[in-house]
C-alpha cells in the first residue's frame, strides 16, 4: 500500500467518480490510476470501487470506509510535511480562509493588512460561502480555519473556538418611521417590508421562527445576498433590514440610520473553526492571535485541540 494508492483514490472521488478527470489532476495517464486502485484492492483483499464495465459507479460500503483513512493518511503526510517545513522556514506557506461576506469584509482588513506586514511571503486565499459552508470546508481540509458564527453542520474534524460576539440592529432610511419607537418590538418591525439577506433557500431566515413564535409574519419583500446589497436596497427604499451591528457605520451609512435591536435578537458568537487533526504552523497561530489577541492565544487554541483530540 502506498501513498500514491491512497491519492488517487481520493482524487477519483473528488472528481465525481470520472477516472479520465482524476488522472488529468494527477498528470498521468487513466490506465495507470486505474492499475493503483486494483493493486490497492487486491493487497487489501476487498471490492473499493463499484463498477459497472468501464464506468465506476460509486464506493462500495467497505470502500466508503477505506476512503476516510485514506483521507485521514494523506492529512497525516501533509501534517509531516509541514512539520518539517516549519523548521527550516518559519515565515512562507499558505493558509486558507474561509469565511462569509460580512466578517471577509468588516472583520479580517485590520488582521490581513497586520498579518501580511509581519509574513509578507505568506500566499493568503480566501473561500467565501454560507455559515455551514465555511465550517464544512475545514472538516474536509480545503480551508485551513473558518470563521463565522456557529453552524448547524455535523463536523467530525472541527474545533470551534468562541473569540467575539455581535448584536443585531435595524437599518432604516432617514425619517422613516421606526426611529420614533424607542424601543421597537417584533410587532413593530413586521409592520413594515423587510430585506434579509445570507439565506440561499426560500423559508430558511435566520428570524423566522421568533416572528413565528409571536404569530407573526414578517413581509419579506427581498433576499439579498449579503449585507452590503440590503444596505443599498433600504436606502433606496424597499423596507427595513436586521443586520449584525459590524456592518454599520455612521460615516460611510451617512443615508442610513440604525436602531438598537440587542432586546429582541440576542447576542451571535463568534467561532474560529480549526481542524483537530490538522497541523498548524506558527504564521496560523500567529493570524488567529491577530484575530482576537486574548481569546485565540497559542497556549488556549492548543490546549482546546489538544482537549478534543484526547
Amino acid at each position: 500500500m502506498t501513498l500514491k494508492q491512497l491519492r488517487y483514490l481520493c482524487e477519483i472521488v473528488n472528481q465525481g467518480m470520472h477516472l479520465s478527470l482524476a488522472a488529468s489532476v494527477l498528470h498521468t495517464s487513466q490506465p495507470g490510476v486505474s492499475r493503483q486502485i486494483q493493486l490497492l484492492e487486491r493487497e487489501l483483499g476487498v471490492r473499493i470501487l463499484q463498477r459497472s464495465r468501464n464506468r465506476i459507479l460509486g464506493l462500495t460500503p467497505t470502500g466508503k470506509c477505506i476512503l476516510r483513512f485514506a483521507q485521514r493518511t494523506l492529512q497525516d503526510a501533509d501534517n509531516l510535511r509541514s512539520c518539517g517545513r516549519e523548521r527550516i522556514d518559519e515565515s512562507t506557506g499558505d493558509l486558507v480562509i474561509a469565511t462569509n461576506h460580512t466578517h471577509a469584509r468588516y472583520t479580517l482588513p485590520r488582521v490581513i493588512n497586520a498579518f501580511r506586514c509581519r509574513y509578507p511571503a505568506v500566499r493568503l486565499q480566501f473561500l467565501q460561502g454560507s455559515r455551514d459552508e465555511v465550517f464544512k470546508w475545514v472538516d474536509a481540509g480545503e480551508a485551513d480555519l473558518a470563521i463565522g458564527t456557529d453552524c448547524d453542520a455535523d463536523l467530525e474534524n472541527v474545533v470551534l473556538l468562541p473569540f467575539g460576539t455581535f448584536h443585531r440592529i435595524v437599518i432604516t432610511p432617514p425619517r422613516h418611521k421606526l426611529l420614533k419607537v424607542e424601543k421597537p418590538t417584533l410587532e413593530d418591525i413586521s409592520a413594515y417590508p423587510i430585506i434579509t439577506y445570507g439565506s440561499r433557500v426560500l423559508g430558511r431566515w435566520k428570524f423566522s421562527k421568533l416572528f413565528q413564535a409571536r404569530n407573526l409574519t414578517p413581509n419579506i419583500v427581498f433576499s439579498a445576498v449579503d449585507s452590503d446589497v440590503s444596505k443599498t436596497y433600504v436606502a433606496l427604499g424597499l423596507g427595513i433590514a436586521i443586520l449584525p451591528h459590524i456592518v454599520f457605520d455612521p460615516v460611510r451609512d451617512s443615508e442610513l440610520r440604525a436602531i438598537d435591536a440587542s432586546h429582541l435578537f440576542g447576542p451571535d458568537v463568534v467561532h474560529v473553526g480549526v481542524n483537530k487533526r490538522q497541523f498548524y504552523r506558527r504564521y496560523a497561530f500567529d493570524f488567529m492571535g491577530m484575530l482576537a489577541p486574548d481569546a485565540l492565544t497559542r497556549r488556549k487554541v492548543e490546549k482546546s485541540l489538544s482537549t478534543y483530540c484526547s
